[in-house]
């Protein structure tokens, strides 16, 4: 396929959550769409590099620097570089926290190009953040960015409303492309073999980083009070600075025998595809790529209905369970309700046409439509035109 516009992505290292796996099916899709696509990465060596695929168009993995806690500025002289060697026609970042360097990047370069910047999570909640000088300093910088950028694109109609209250000047450059998740590769991945034995009692599935964010406490809290019996086994995929903590919690509840922390998984699907239900209980997402791909396996899904992305994804209720943000006693009975009732072909089905909503190619195609609006415009400054 010719391509009339050429984007580079940028991201930390690809691995460890799903924000870096949206960037590797991003990546992978674009050129799908006739977008010349290079990759640009501040540190080498993530889990989901061996993903990128290879062919007439391939994707191009610049690997900046190896350093961990300072790659991001570290990175910045390089990218610079490979900004003026590629000459992009866009930049793009889909992590809110990159976009700061990218911008600055794209101004230091000899042939400027247009930056777009996604936006992950509510920014309210970044704004609202209670943390050190750095962690001040690092929402000043996003908000910078996201007033800079040429385009800004939210990963959900709620992302969408929150940023532009939050930053009024960035409506009239806001755009909405919903996460690409589902792809040809998921279903070959969650087919593969689980690394573990499965529990014979009934099996509830998390997955995320064990962060405030995530408020595992509340699911466990919710574990203890689910009424099915035998009581079911809760799996958590994720690692974070909360594990202890969830270990703690789990010990008090006296629950710690039903409760197993997995860590990250690089291939999390048998895990969800083998769940009798997956359960978010977070106090707030931006879309929850984790909550599609179990329902791309035709898992069940009950999900706090915290802003913005769930009740989205589940179309307000009508394809999983929403129960109130930190409401333990509620989340207990939205699982119990889900293992008491009938999961047969018909509703697998169902769940993995609703996933199928948020395909990676759905989304491509939304990045690619905007890359040509923003990008063929520089391209015709730079010739004249």
């Amino acid at each position: 396929m010719s391509t009339d516009v050429r984007a580079l992505l940028f991201a930390p290292v690809l691995g460890g959550g799903g924000a870096e796996a949206r960037v590797v099916r991003l990546a992978n899709e674009l050129p799908k769409q006739g977008v010349e696509t290079l990759l640009a990465v501040a540190r080498g060596g993530g889990a989901y590099e061996e993903r990128l695929r290879t062919g007439a168009s391939p994707v191009t993995c610049q690997n900046l620097t190896r350093s961990s806690t300072l790659s991001l500025p570290l990175s910045f002289p390089k990218l610079v570089a490979t900004i003026d060697r590629h000459e992009p026609d866009v930049v793009a970042a889909l992590q809110g926290h990159v976009g700061a360097v990218l911008v600055a990047a794209a101004r230091r370069a000899r042939r400027r190009p247009r930056v777009v910047l996604g936006v992950p999570v509510n920014f309210s909640q970044r704004l609202a953040a209670t943390g050190g000088w750095l962690e001040r300093r690092l929402v000043d910088a996003e908000r910078w960015a996201y007033r800079a950028a040429d385009h800004v694109i939210a990963i959900s109609k709620g992302v969408a409303e929150d940023l532009a209250q939050a930053l009024p000047s960035v409506r009239e450059k806001l755009s909405i492309v919903y996460n690409g998740v589902f792809d040809d590769t998921l279903t070959a991945l969650a087919a593969q073999p689980l690394p573990l034995e499965r529990p014979r009692e009934r099996l509830i599935v998390a997955c995320g980083r064990l962060v405030p964010q995530k408020d595992y406490p509340t699911l466990l809290r919710a574990l203890s009070l689910v009424k099915t019996r035998p009581s079911p086994v809760l799996w958590i995929l994720g690692e974070g600075p909360e594990r202890d903590a969830i270990v703690r919690l789990a010990h008090e509840l006296r629950i710690r025998e039903r409760v197993v922390l997995l860590g990250f998984q690089k291939n999390p699907f048998p895990f969800m595809a083998c769940a009798d239900v997956f359960v978010t209980s977070s106090r707030y997402e931006g879309f929850s790529n984790a909550m599609v791909e179990a329902m791309a396996c035709g898992t069940r899904v009950v999900a706090t209905d915290c802003p913005s992305g769930p009740a989205e994804i589940l179309d307000w209720g009508k394809f999983g369970a929403l129960v109130p943000v930190g409401d333990a006693p509620a989340l207990a009975r939205a699982v119990d309700d889900v293992l008491r009732s009938e999961h047969g072909d018909e509703s697998r089905a169902r769940l993995r046409e609703r996933a199928a909503m948020f395909s990676s190619a759905a989304s491509a195609r939304g990045y690619a439509r905007i890359f040509r609006t923003v990008g063929g415009w520089q391209k015709h400054q730079s010739q004249g035109e």
